[in-house]
């Protein structure tokens, strides 16, 4: 018993090995190899933190997570809030909160953001009520997803060549792609998107709406009934300044308050280079009302008395179609510019060449006044297809809608019966007005959709078509589909296509090879006056109109254009009245130099 083991010192002695030894692990099992003194109890609420910390510092160093995947406890991610982090998110300070923190609240929006929203989207993102995919610009702030995104965004957006975001069902969703020049985008309401015709006139900036963006979610947008529509080749109309070339005020009349009250609807009377000096109309009481919208203190009953008045440079003829080459005539006889409402002639060639050679002699100013050459698509058509981003137009289509059973009011019922293309200019500036180029031949197709006005002998041009619809040749040996058409129940909107060797347009978005695109911007308005109706051309029509006095020089739609546009589908209703018979076209063509 000399050499007795003490036990129990031996096993204090092991304890204490075996506790030195576990101290100095990283890592244990707990229940295994465990020993019998437990002398190294873990702290499993401290170690459950410390987790927790890791995973946090984790997600913030990546580019984006999944969540529901590895989720992080965090305490604000209830509610079925969850967050997503993508790169480059703390760069374009999408989140008005401190550095991207997870448990911050990215949906709370910014006050003058909110006041921009409807009401129920201002609601539903000040309480968070988040539903919708928001993607834009690299960042995606939704209730639930980059999952989500990567298997089902694709068939809610697709990018534009700006980068931004657009409705479609594409196959592939490319990576973004940011421009450094604005991209406007768009907001309309659902249900009222007629051919873009009732699109709002309130553009947003794509530079501008990250911005605001930045303290909510695109998300609440949606929720509030506003989807965004990306518009490409753009005008930036808002951002340009006008600069005046000039502060000569060219003394106007204006001639004309009909139905379409037109006479005041082209803001001549708020231009900063104009004075109105007398207005005129056939009624008395249109004529006190258009001296009251035009604050003008003269007037005079017909367009007839009105040239005679010396201090007067320049009329606007918005009389009755039938009377427009007789009304321009006299005013060009009197020694005064003219733009006269469309069309330039109405049914006679004989009296487009009388107009024409009555220009020429007097070497005046003539404009006419043809809308879609300035709206925003047909604008951008033009200095894209003169910088060379077409090429040459294969095909082309202008299309003007305008369904009435009932005929339009007009002076002496000059609108009852009338054949459509004897009114085509909002159709065929979608070529002419584009390209500079002509027409040259036509076949042309009639219908009759049974409306009372154009049964036989029931208006004074014998004319039995509703609608007609005109295929041309074209002077670059392509073809153009142009139409005017009344039966088509409740559609009203103008609107055409281009379609070219290097590109095409539908709209204002371009598609096609050309890398460096031209500002296709329309010109910005003077201070104070009214962009105006078919899709913001009054003003503009106007603009041009005095510009083109005070800078003497050629209008964009001058006599010649005028002509191009308009005598073709006078030619057209002869086809259709001959069953299609193809037929050449008389050209109107500027003398070189």
């Amino acid at each position: 018993m000399q050499n007795k083991p003490n036990v129990k010192n031996a096993q204090i002695n092991v304890n204490s090995y075996m506790e030195s030894k576990y101290e100095k692990l990283d890592t244990w099992l707990s229940e295994k190899n465990k020993p019998n003194s437990n002398p190294i109890k873990p702290n499993l609420q401290k170690a459950k933190m410390n987790v927790t910390s890791f995973i946090t510092k984790d997600y913030r160093k990546k580019d984006d997570f999944i969540v529901r995947i590895n989720k992080p406890n965090f305490q604000n991610a209830k509610n079925e809030r969850n967050y997503l982090y993508h790169k480059g998110l703390q760069k374009k300070r999408l989140f008005s909160t401190p550095k991207n923190k997870p448990n911050s609240n990215p949906n709370k929006p910014s006050p003058e953001f909110t006041q921009s929203l409807s009401p129920r989207a201002t609601l539903d993102s000040q309480q968070g009520n988040v539903s919708s995919l928001a993607f834009l610009s690299g960042a995606i702030l939704t209730p639930g997803i980059s999952l989500w995104y990567n298997n089902q965004a694709r068939r809610h957006a697709v990018y534009s060549r700006q980068g931004c975001l657009s409705a479609g069902t594409p196959e592939s969703l490319p990576a973004p792609v940011l421009p450094a020049q604005k991209t406007r985008v768009q907001v309309r309401d659902v249900g009222q998107n007629e051919g873009g015709q009732f699109m709002s006139n309130n553009p947003i900036y794509r530079r501008d709406f990250l911005e605001r963006l930045g303290k909510v979610s695109l998300g609440a947008v949606m929720a509030g009934g506003l989807p965004v529509r990306v518009v490409g080749a753009q005008e930036q109309q808002q951002r340009r300044t006008w600069k005046p070339v000039s502060d000569r005020k060219v003394r106007v009349g204006i001639v004309g308050y009909g139905v379409c009250r037109f006479g005041a609807a082209f803001g001549f009377q708020d231009h900063p280079n104009v004075k109105v000096v007398a207005v005129s109309d056939l009624v008395p009481d249109r004529r006190r009302e258009l001296m009251k919208a035009c604050r003008c203190d003269q007037s005079y009953e017909s367009l007839e008395v009105l040239v005679n008045d010396t201090k007067i440079e320049a009329v606007f003829v918005a009389t009755d179609a039938p009377n427009h080459v007789r009304h321009c005539i006299e005013v060009l006889k009197h020694g005064k510019h003219v733009m006269t409402a469309v069309p330039a002639v109405f049914g006679s060639i004989e009296q487009a060449e009388q107009l024409l050679e009555t220009v020429q002699r007097t070497g005046l100013k003539y404009m006419m006044a043809e809308t879609s050459c300035f709206r925003a698509d047909c604008y951008g058509m033009r200095q894209i297809y003169h910088a060379g981003g077409f090429g040459r137009l294969i095909y082309s289509e202008g299309e003007y809608y305008h369904y009435h059973a009932t005929p339009i009011g007009s002076f002496k019922g000059w609108r009852v019966g009338m054949p459509p293309l004897w009114y085509p200019t909002h159709s065929t500036a979608y070529y002419v007005g584009v390209t500079g180029k002509r027409f040259t031949s036509v076949s042309c197709v009639g219908f009759n959709a049974g409306f009372p006005a154009y049964q036989p002998g029931a208006n004074k041009y014998n004319n039995p078509f509703t609608d007609e619809v005109a295929l041309f040749k074209t002077s670059e040996g392509g073809s153009s589909r142009m139409l005017m058409c009344k039966g088509i129940n409740n559609l009203i909107v103008e609107r055409g296509r281009v379609f070219g060797e290097r590109g095409w347009m539908d709209g204002t978005e371009y598609h096609g090879v050309a890398k460096k695109l031209p500002d296709t911007a329309r010109p910005p308005l003077p201070p104070g006056v009214p962009a105006g109706g078919h899709g913001g051309s009054h003003g503009l029509l106007a603009n041009e109109f005095i510009t083109s006095i005070i800078e003497d020089r050629e209008p964009m739609v001058n006599i010649y254009e005028a002509l191009a546009m308009t005598v073709p589908g006078i030619v057209a209703h002869q086809s259709a009245l001959k069953d299609g018979e193809t037929l050449k076209i008389p050209q109107y063509v500027p003398p070189k130099g």
